[in-house]
């Protein structure tokens, strides 16, 4: 009952809250249309895993990764709000087992960050015109879930070791930069710079990209789908940790 009641709670602030699903999707809206468009007249193919490709195939998946990456960023902040707020102390007080608030939390924010992933995955394969077979749609729709629960765990341990609601901001928004611009969400990882490479092989953002393109161009993607499960599950853990220790007490 407690789990299923945060989960609810999360879905229905976002729900009621029309500035913050128009402030969540703006971000990508605008470099779907502005940023990857512009990009898509300039590069015609882009090679992925000796598959030519066009640019718009490569840059769609990276940008529903995106979108729960910026998401689960938004989202996140509502720690600091329910616990500023003494809202926290009402809800462990139901009482909820901390652990349980923790895993409704990423839970909750998931699905509005999955949500947000297959709008803009609709968007912008009307925009693009992407003509993908309805498996492969199915098959890449199916993992958005997977990198929104990766990211939200991710920033909800950055909220169990801020002090504040202002160092994770500013902490957060750095680490977004740096996950967005070292992934391979507007590039492939040949074009990363050497000297980055072994950062941007083990970003989470790259592991999710890579795995959202093999899906929907339907190409293998065991390897990386088992390395960002375990890497999900590792995150997760940490955070439900972390917040029971730094948050929670």
């Amino acid at each position: 009952m407690g789990f299923s009641s945060v989960v609810y709670r999360e879905m229905k602030l976002y729900a009621f809250s029309k500035l913050n699903i128009v402030l969540s999707l703006s971000a990508p809206l605008i470099y779907s249309l502005l940023f990857a468009s512009s990009l898509a007249g300039t590069i015609s193919e882009v090679d992925f895993r000796g598959t030519l490709v066009s640019y718009p195939e490569f840059v769609v998946p990276g940008l529903v990764v995106l979108t729960t990456l910026l998401s689960a960023m938004t989202s996140s902040q509502s720690v600091f709000q329910e616990r500023d707020s003494g809202m926290l102390l009402e809800i462990l007080s139901c009482p909820i087992h901390p652990n349980v608030y923790v895993a409704g939390k990423i839970f909750g924010t998931a699905v509005v960050s999955s949500v947000q992933g297959v709008g803009l995955l609709l968007a912008t394969v009307l925009f693009f015109r992407l003509d993908w077979s309805p498996m492969a749609l199915l098959r890449g729709t199916l993992l958005i879930p997977l990198f929104s629960l990766t990211f939200n765990a991710m920033y909800l341990c950055m909220c169990g070791l801020a002090r504040n609601i202002q160092t994770f901001i500013l902490s957060m928004n750095v680490v977004t930069m740096i996950l967005m611009f070292s992934g391979t969400v507007f590039y492939p990882i040949a074009s990363v710079p050497t000297w980055l490479r072994l950062f941007a092989t083990v970003n989470p953002v790259t592991l999710s990209c890579e795995t959202a393109r093999a899906a929907f161009l339907g190409l293998s993607m065991s390897t990386s789908l088992i390395i960002l499960l375990a890497v999900m599950f590792l995150i997760t853990l940490c955070a439900m940790i972390i917040l029971r220790r730094n948050v929670l007490t």
